[in-house]
């Protein structure tokens, strides 16, 4: 079984439903700084690992 990802910054990641502490709703914007602090605390907590798929790096706009 093959699986492709297209695209210029790909990202997968596993996430423990129980424990993991989300903060999106229906009035949230994209916000690359508070996305980023929020990952990074729910990582160092053991709740969500992220990894990403491309040698490029991250685009920031």
């Amino acid at each position: 079984m093959n699986y492709v990802i297209d695209g210029d910054t790909n990202f997968m990641g596993i996430v423990n439903a129980d424990r993991y502490t989300s903060f999106v709703d229906s009035d949230w914007d994209l916000d690359l700084d508070m996305l980023r602090q929020h990952v990074a605390e729910e990582m160092k907590k053991g709740n969500v690992i992220v990894w990403q798929l491309t040698s490029e790096g991250v685009e920031v706009d």
